[in-house]
């Protein structure tokens, strides 16, 4: 062909090699032999062309998907930033508060993905409340019902420093005894109870 590049010697093996257009241009050239007809096909490619042609591709193919794929991430890192700013917003609420504090979340706008989350996370915290509650019930009580057998036992120790004799010593040391079994059994009642059902209340136990 007219741009086929002037040699001075063809070249000298099957396959790919790179020759010189007498100072001109470099081609990269590959060569095919035919047996059969006894003839060597020899095809070539300027290296000025072949890099024409890899910019070419390069700005028409490779630079547009790099660059598209760039807006895509930065789309999906939006998107992700965007979708998952509600449960950013939990998580400062959650730092902000206060040890104590068990009022219900309430976060508005919510996704409606995260709303069983919001709901799960108050039923927590309402349950939590719950058994807060329930436990200083039972102290309250508790003291309540221990306050009467306390002093009773007081009265009997007392006694028994007091005794004027043997007999009236024996006696109030029995009365003691009694009255510490009345409270232990008391207190095995209450620790019974702390056990029981969460809704359950104390019962009217008898006093000592």
């Amino acid at each position: 062909t007219p741009s086929a590049p002037t040699l001075t010697h063809a070249p000298q093996y099957i396959g790919f090699s790179d020759i010189d257009d007498l100072g001109k241009h470099q081609w990269r050239t590959f060569v095919l032999k035919d047996e059969q007809h006894n003839l060597l096909i020899w095809v070539g490619e300027r290296d000025d062309v072949r890099s024409d042609l890899v910019n070419r591709i390069v700005r028409h193919t490779v630079l547009p998907n790099l660059i598209g794929s760039l807006l895509l991430m930065a789309a999906i890192w939006l998107a992700i930033g965007w979708g998952l700013k509600p449960l950013a917003n939990l998580a400062a609420i959650l730092r902000g508060r206060h040890p104590g504090s068990l009022e219900p979340l309430q976060l508005a706008p919510l996704p409606s993905e995260l709303e069983p989350m919001q709901a799960a996370l108050n039923r927590l915290l309402g349950q939590i409340q719950d058994v807060l509650s329930r436990e200083r019930r039972f102290i309250a009580d508790a003291a309540h019902e221990m306050r009467t057998p306390l002093a009773v036992l007081r009265v009997h120790a007392q006694n028994v420093l007091e005794a004027h004799n043997e007999a009236q010593r024996r006696e109030s040391l029995n009365y003691l005894i009694v009255g510490v079994d009345r409270t232990t059994r008391l207190v095995n009642q209450l620790l019974t109870i702390a056990r029981l059902e969460p809704n359950a209340g104390l019962p009217n136990t008898t006093r000592t």
